[in-house]
């Protein structure tokens, strides 16, 4: 027994009209073998027929990319409108920015609640999409999740291209592997472009994550000139779930607390300085520990995995 959507309504009595007299006929119900149509509102066709877009996957992989690109573009454009001293272009161009890195997030958080299934039917390759429950600790700790939350704090905040650097970098490498994995895969140019892509993502992502520290100070700045911190604990607060579930946002802290380390353990340093620095190193370490038993025996790429690409 199978189920039809019908744009018309399906009906169950006639009446005709002849000479002012009225003649109702109802029709036989159907046999059980028979197919039941369904009279759905204008409202509820329209919603099926959005839902059945919207999780068609190659017009979400294409609103992925086209995000992306207006991520690139608009921060081109915004460093563009500094040099020029532009204000209207810099509004605009950072508001381009934004929203195209909102709209990024969204579809992937969107593709994340379902399960893809790759089903081979007489030789034709079908995905086959599952609903799925995400909870919201699996939210928290998901990484789209956290720059969706970063990108949503930009938006209510003051415009820097600090704030973008990082969106930049990774609509720039998600973009780059797109192309030369999924569109032109084996061509001669992708074999000459994917090393180089491979050579300078981590690199470029590790940048990402600095840049991320450079905004921690520059919200404290901002709080303390505006009065008020409520964006640097918001901010604060998604940086320490980053900071716990992302190799990459650890190793750029301990990067910069290994310079501390060389810097207090210089010959010039006197012993008493470098043993209160070596107590409260510590102390810190022993709070917020630079290595976790997960990424004890694993590789940084499998960091990268769980990002969007």
């Amino acid at each position: 027994m199978s189920l039809h959507m019908m744009d018309s309504l399906a009906p169950s009595l006639t009446a005709t009209n002849s000479s002012s007299q009225f003649k109702v006929e109802t029709i036989p119900p159907q046999d059980e073998d028979e197919d039941i149509t369904i009279s759905l509102s204008i409202f509820q066709r329209t919603f099926a027929a959005t839902d059945a877009y919207i999780r068609s996957q190659c017009h979400l992989q294409t609103f992925w990319s086209i995000s992306h690109f207006i991520t690139i573009i608009g921060s081109l454009l915004y460093v563009f409108a500094l040099f020029r001293d532009n204000t209207r272009l810099q509004h605009s161009s950072y508001k381009l920015t934004t929203w195209g890195t909102v709209t990024t997030y969204l579809i992937v958080l969107y593709r994340s609640n379902f399960e893809e299934q790759i089903v081979v039917n007489e030789e034709k390759e079908e995905v086959i999409l599952e609903p799925k429950v995400m909870c919201i600790s699996e939210l928290m700790k998901n990484e789209n999740a956290q720059l969706l939350g970063y990108i949503c704090l930009w938006i209510f905040t003051e415009a820097t291209l600090i704030k973008l650097v990082p969106f930049f970098i990774y609509s720039l490498v998600n973009l780059s592997s797109y192309f030369t994995l999924d569109l032109i895969p084996n061509s001669g140019f992708s074999n000459a472009l994917l090393p180089l892509l491979n050579y300078f993502e981590l690199p470029l992502l590790s940048l990402a994550s600095h840049f991320d520290l450079l905004a921690m100070s520059y919200l404290t700045k901002e709080a303390y000139s505006s009065g008020s911190a409520y964006p640097l604990v918001i901010y604060l607060c998604i940086w320490a779930l980053r900071y716990e579930n992302s190799e990459i946002s650890r190793s750029s802290i301990k990067g910069i607390v290994t310079t501390i380390d060389q810097l207090f353990f210089m010959n010039f340093i006197p012993m008493r300085l470098q043993a209160e620095y070596a107590l409260w190193r510590t102390y810190c370490t022993f709070m917020i520990p630079l290595d976790t038993p997960k990424y004890l025996e694993s590789d940084v790429s499998e960091d990268l995995n769980a990002s969007d690409m």
